[in-house]
């Protein structure tokens, strides 16, 4: 699965729906390929490297695309989100997100971003 379009920051459209077993509130995570690791004591790859970006649930499902929201998403209206709430104390996003080890170039989502559904 891929990001195929931004709505906005917080919402996006992947190329894949009902038709590939997607559900209203699945949780999905995007993310970007790492390098290939390998064992140290065997030397055999142990394959290539997830780095995720984000972790999101779909909130709309159409057969062959839904739309997912990140789970960080500020709520429209009442209190803010703890990255708002950050932000408002002079932090910024990255400092309160379990990815930090990825730039924020990297952490920023674009089209063809790869996404995988999460199992529960």
């Amino acid at each position: 699965m891929k990001i195929v379009k931004i709505i906005d920051s917080d919402n996006y459209v992947i190329n894949a729906g009902s038709n590939q077993g997607l559900r209203l509130g699945d949780k999905v995570v995007v993310y970007l390929l790492g390098e290939e690791i390998f064992d140290p004591e065997s030397g055999k790859s142990m394959g290539i490297l997830e780095l995720p970006k984000l972790q999101c649930h779909v909130t709309h499902v159409q057969d062959t695309m839904a739309i997912i929201r990140s789970n960080d998403a500020k709520p429209k209206g009442g209190l803010p989100s703890t990255i708002s709430m950050l932000q408002m104390l002079g932090g910024t996003a990255g400092d309160s997100s379990p990815y930090n080890f990825l730039s924020s170039d990297q952490r920023k989502v674009v089209v063809g971003d790869l996404v995988k559904k999460l199992e529960d």
